[in-house]
């Protein structure tokens, strides 16, 4: 094999050509090519991947001592496509010119499918050591799908007094609501971390841990009279808490005067029936203390919708 050429194409979301290189051991009018393959859970063992090139159609397995694929095609151009399962996005190369007497290597990164979700119910609640106009904006991860009051692209403009009323635009509130469709994949969240639940034990539950966490008792009130009917439609559930700046993820605040402490709570539900807590690692909780300007906020959101 000569290693006289040497090539490299424009790098590409999912696929990219790293060597051209002569191949002397060609016959006239024939390219090798090279898939690396890369990205693919391979936990079990193997996956199987189906492919074609232009109407050549092949199924091949991929593991840990063979996670490439070797094939000679007559020169000219072909169309690529390679699809593992629905976790993974197909991944397509449209047109790839194949010259002869070269052997071309193109590594291959499979990305998981994302779906979306809804971040549901993200309240805010504000409390000033005195009354204090607050400039507040959301920057979520996806769209807005519905705020209340009206957020608009400059956010809210909110009056907050100690015993955390609110008003904007002389409406009185308890707190500010948002919600947002969002994009994420499996392997965005940690499952393996949480605490399963049976359902009849939720209400205790969420009580106890949210005393722990630092809310107060109308904030809990309205986080369980929120999430507990959701946890209610599984026999018990896998429930994880991130907090404060694990919550960027779904979304960023902005606030103006900036707060002296903060307290960020999101509940990450996903249908445990039939799971052993013997797989899952006990998380534990933080306290937070609450002096001078207070920001709370509590949302979350249900991952069995994205599970695969």
């Amino acid at each position: 094999m000569s290693l006289k050429a040497n090539e490299t194409y424009p790098e590409q979301s999912d696929w990219e050509v790293v060597l051209k290189i002569k191949d002397s051991t060609l016959k006239p009018n024939r390219t090798r090519i090279n898939f690396k393959i890369s990205g693919l859970d391979l936990n079990d063992g193997k996956q199987q991947l189906v492919w074609s090139a232009n109407k050549y159609i092949d199924t091949t397995f991929i593991n840990h001592s063979s996670s490439r694929i070797s094939k000679v095609f007559i020169s000219g151009n072909y169309k690529f496509m390679f699809y593992a399962n629905s976790q993974y996005r197909e991944i397509i190369i449209p047109k790839l010119k194949l010259n002869s007497g070269y052997a071309l290597t193109v590594e291959l990164n499979f990305k998981t499918t994302e779906r979306n979700i809804m971040v549901k119910k993200p309240v805010i609640y504000l409390y000033p050591e005195e009354r204090t106009v607050v400039h507040l904006k959301v920057k979520p991860a996806g769209d807005m799908t519905f705020t209340y009051p009206e957020h608009g692209d400059n956010g809210w403009q909110v009056t907050a007094e100690p015993n955390g009323e609110l008003s904007v635009n002389g409406k009185m509130l308890n707190y500010l609501f948002w919600e947002s469709e969002q994009a994420f994949s499996k392997t965005d969240f940690e499952i393996a971390t949480g605490t399963i639940v049976p359902k009849t034990q939720t209400v205790d539950f969420l009580s106890e841990t949210l005393t722990h966490i630092g809310l107060n008792s109308k904030e809990q009130a309205d986080f369980i009279t929120f999430w507990g009917p959701q946890l209610q439609k599984h026999d018990q559930s896998l429930i994880q808490f991130i907090f404060n700046d694990e919550a960027d993820k779904f979304g960023e605040l902005q606030i103006r005067p900036a707060p002296d402490s903060i307290i960020r709570v999101y509940i990450l539900i996903s249908d445990a029936t039939g799971i052993s807590d013997s797989n899952i690692v006990p998380q534990k909780f933080p306290h937070f203390e609450r002096s001078g300007f207070t920001v709370v906020e509590w949302g979350g959101s249900n991952l069995t919708e994205i599970s695969m």
